[in-house]
């Protein structure tokens, strides 16, 4: 995928497997690319830009899954949880010897929570058959996080996920830098090439080292691109 903005000469590519940093060092030109990005409005943004995948123009709408904040990663994100969801499903649907036991602990569970309503006066019945996903959803179904784990084993269990939800859309993080330490970065650009996800990360503060699988566009304080 290339990302081309109309006021750079040089376009930007993404892809699987190489995170792309775009690392824009003027405060303001930063804060521009990066509100037009984020508004998804493509040629009509602040700063025109569009998405190019095989020669052939790609709608900014869906194409990006925005990481606002890294200390908030959006774990119940529909378009990933739902694809895991449809996989989990799908295997439910090739094992019968698996779909059969968890339809009896269904109406196990079922059964009991009924007795529940014996010194009721009323009849009550469950009103829809079992489903998967619902049932998934009422659990709470998820990654399992914890609060004091670490920022980069947060990021990879997130990376994850994306494998998992075979994730198409460019995962945008905004001074991902500032957060992890030079051997944390190796780590994340490991497992970012290990599941071939789309990066895109966008940073505005200087940075002259060069990483194994990363791809680095820079345009400095006098807006010299290279």
């Amino acid at each position: 995928m290339k990302l081309v903005f109309e006021g750079l000469e040089q376009a930007l590519e993404i892809d699987s497997g190489f995170p792309s940093v775009f690392q824009v060092e003027n405060q303001a030109l930063f804060s521009r690319l990066a509100g037009s990005l984020v508004s998804q409005e493509g040629r009509y943004a602040k700063e025109a830009y569009s998405l190019w995948e095989n020669e052939e123009e790609v709608s900014p709408k869906g194409s990006f899954l925005f990481v606002p904040d890294v200390f908030n990663l959006p774990w119940d994100d529909r378009s990933l949880l739902s694809e895991v969801v449809k996989r989990i499903e799908k295997d439910l649907v090739d094992d019968e010897d698996m779909r059969a036991n968890l339809e009896k602990a269904e109406q196990v569970f079922a059964s009991r929570l009924m007795e529940l309503s014996g010194g009721l006066s009323a009849d009550y019945a469950f009103g829809i058959e079992w489903d998967l996903s619902k049932c998934l959803k009422m659990l709470g179904f998820g990654v399992d996080t914890m609060p004091e784990e670490k920022l980069i084993d947060s990021l990879i269990s997130f990376l994850s996920l994306a494998l998992d939800a075979k994730c198409s859309k460019v995962l945008l993080f905004v001074n991902l830098k500032t957060f992890l330490t030079k051997n944390e970065l190796k780590r994340l650009y490991e497992h970012i090439f290990y599941t071939k996800t789309k990066v895109l990360m966008l940073e505005n503060k200087h940075d002259a080292e060069s990483y194994q699988y990363e791809r680095k566009q820079v345009i400095d304080l006098d807006f010299l691109e290279y």
